[in-house]
């Protein structure tokens, strides 16, 4: 939907829809994980892990991960999520909340 539609929506709609955010972007910093977060605070972390919880639990935000990401565990595309290990035998991912460019 273009912007232009949204002025289109009759006012009392438009008061309804949810307010667009800026997402915590994940990025590298040589062999560090970087959340950029939209007050442009960074935390960096060790692992994936620690990434899920600092944005699910602490600062839950929309997210997003930069290609740079998906290149540094191995991915060959951008699939959507990143998997790690949490132990020997279980698995966890971590899933940006998609975005939707208006």
């Amino acid at each position: 939907m273009q912007q232009t539609e949204l002025k289109q929506l009759p006012d009392w709609l438009l008061e309804q829809l949810p307010k667009i955010t800026e997402p915590a972007i994940l990025s590298l910093w040589d062999t560090k994980l970087v959340v950029t977060y939209p007050d442009r605070m960074e935390a960096i972390h060790e692992s994936l892990k620690d990434v899920q919880h600092q944005i699910h639990h602490v600062k839950p935000k929309d997210s997003q991960i930069l290609p740079e990401g998906y290149q540094y565990f191995g991915e060959d595309k951008e699939s959507g999520c990143l998997f790690f290990k949490t132990s020997e035998y279980l698995p966890s991912s971590f899933f940006p909340t998609p975005i939707k460019k208006i």
